[in-house]
């Protein structure tokens, strides 16, 4: 009977050690489990870790991308319109100067009208005053004539060979001279007359 017992109690102490072991290879298994999931979490974690910033690096990386591609169309931007201001520039003076030539041409032309004007005046003038003068000359001549001719009763055609203008070509030519005679050799000079002298001495 108490072998019974004995042999009951050795059995129920294995099984309570069975047991035992049962759960410590549950808890172990458990606490392995346990461990494994942290750290499939930590790996999990850590690859989000570096995926995000992974996909950081990647957005850092287009934004300064877009900004290098601002920045080089902004500066592409000045240089056209910096193109385009000077272009205007260039443009803008070639038409001042050739405004600048065509108003110092209009000047050029309309000093040369005026300097015409002005010597077709002072021509016109001289005329004016050339014939002023001859017809205060001839009217004076014309005073004296009819002064001369009432008071000295002198002819009409002595009238004119005195107070006329004769070319000395005329008045020099010899009395009885005769052109052919003397182009043919003959015919002999005759001492020159004054047309002049004959009205003086006749005075």
């Amino acid at each position: 009977m108490k072998e019974q017992e004995r042999f009951e109690e050795d059995q129920m102490l294995q099984n309570e050690k069975l047991e035992e072991l049962k759960r410590e290879e549950e808890e172990k298994r458990l606490e392995e489990e346990k461990i494994t999931r942290a750290q499939e979490e930590l790996e999990r974690l850590v690859e989000e870790r570096e995926y995000r910033e992974q996909l950081r690096r990647v957005a850092e990386a287009q934004e300064i991308k877009m900004r290098e591609a601002e920045e080089q169309r902004r500066i592409l931007e000045e240089q056209e319109q910096q193109r385009i201001a000077e272009e205007r520039e260039r443009i803008k003076r070639i038409e001042y100067l050739k405004l600048q030539a065509e108003l110092e041409r209009q000047k050029e032309a309309e000093n040369l009208a005026a300097e015409r004007r002005q010597i077709m005046a002072l021509k016109a003038a001289k005329r004016k005053a050339e014939l002023i003068k001859r017809r205060e000359e001839n009217l004076e001549r014309m005073s004296d004539l009819k002064y001369k001719r009432h008071s000295h009763s002198i002819s009409r055609s002595f009238t004119f060979t005195y107070f006329v203008h004769i070319p000395r070509s005329v008045w020099e030519i010899p009395i009885g001279w005769n052109s052919k005679k003397s182009k043919n050799g003959r015919g002999g000079k005759a001492r020159p007359i004054s047309v002049t002298n004959s009205m003086q001495g006749s005075k």
